[in-house]
């Protein structure tokens, strides 16, 4: 029973549903919403994050088992447009989850419709934040390769993410030569196969979001576009890794762990799609080769 009692206050901070007024998750979530969580025993936790799409917070409801345990999961809304009408995002999500279902990617546990906006209730996965990680450059080939695999299971579905980018990542085992990760956030999925839309009008472009996106020029498909922004999260985080080496002064492992990956990660992210490898199978039999 102490332990019990100690697992879940340890818990407390993290989902303890009694906020104060001034919590932001709180003070955005609409009362008829929290009625809607209510038969269901979901409660409103502390995480709370915003994407130019949607807002989303941290849910939890006690289940019935002995010792007594938790479920986590996440609120996900979308805002309703002035006629009514659902935001696209909405269908595409639920459409690339449904296909995706059995890989890492979260599972949509409800779907709430209410006056002004629809929600989605999706289930948690567990990982570590891409962004938070700080990458060491010999795992670099480990990491586009857990990239190049994912997007291989995506495409192969007919599901290109669309918005690949260090907070829609999650890592969830980390080995020197072997990773493992999620995806989540398909609001901006779209057919593997179809051309990308532009983005350049969105306030909130992607981060990592391929050229023939931000401007007008010729694109091929969805999938080609997810290619580049792989090799540009791994081009990120080898930056950020050599300049922390910098900033201690220590030796850049550049030249001596990566150099050979350059040359794949050059044409994973050159301007022009058609440059790029024709599919992440490819892609990730390039990759190997490399060895």
């Amino acid at each position: 029973m102490c332990l019990v009692r100690s697992m879940l206050r340890a818990a407390a901070p993290l989902l303890d549903a009694r906020m104060d007024a001034s919590s932001s998750c709180r003070r955005d979530v609409s009362q008829a919403c929290v009625e809607a969580l209510r038969p269901f025993g979901w409660r409103l936790g502390k995480a709370s994050k915003w994407g130019h799409q949607s807002h989303t917070c941290q849910i939890w409801r006690s289940l019935p088992s002995k010792p007594p345990s938790f479920e986590v999961a996440w609120l996900k809304r979308y805002a309703r447009s002035a006629a009514g009408e659902a935001h696209p995002a909405l269908a595409r999500e639920l459409k690339a989850l449904r296909l995706l279902c059995g890989l890492d990617v979260p599972r949509c546990l409800k779907t709430l419709s209410l006056a002004d906006e629809d929600a989605l209730i999706l289930s948690e996965v567990c990982g570590e934040i891409l962004r938070h990680v700080r990458l060491v450059p010999a795992e670099a080939d480990a990491l586009l390769a857990a990239l190049l695999r994912m997007l291989c299971f995506l495409h192969q579905r007919g599901v290109a993410h669309g918005d690949l980018n260090l907070n829609n990542v999650l890592v969830r085992e980390r080995h020197p030569t072997h990773w493992r990760i999620a995806l989540i956030d398909f609001g901006s999925a779209l057919s593997a196969t179809s051309r990308p839309p532009l983005v350049s009008d969105v306030p909130a472009a992607p981060a990592h979001a391929a050229p023939e996106r931000l401007r007008r020029q010729t694109a091929l498909t969805a999938a080609h576009a997810d290619l580049y922004s792989a090799g540009s999260l791994v081009r990120k985080l080898l930056r950020l890794s050599n300049h922390t080496a910098s900033a201690s002064k220590q030796v850049s492992p550049t030249t001596t762990t990566h150099q050979s990956l350059e040359p794949i990660l050059a044409r994973l992210t050159h301007p022009d799609p058609r440059a790029r490898f024709p599919s992440a199978v490819a892609a990730l039999e390039a990759l190997r080769a490399n060895g």
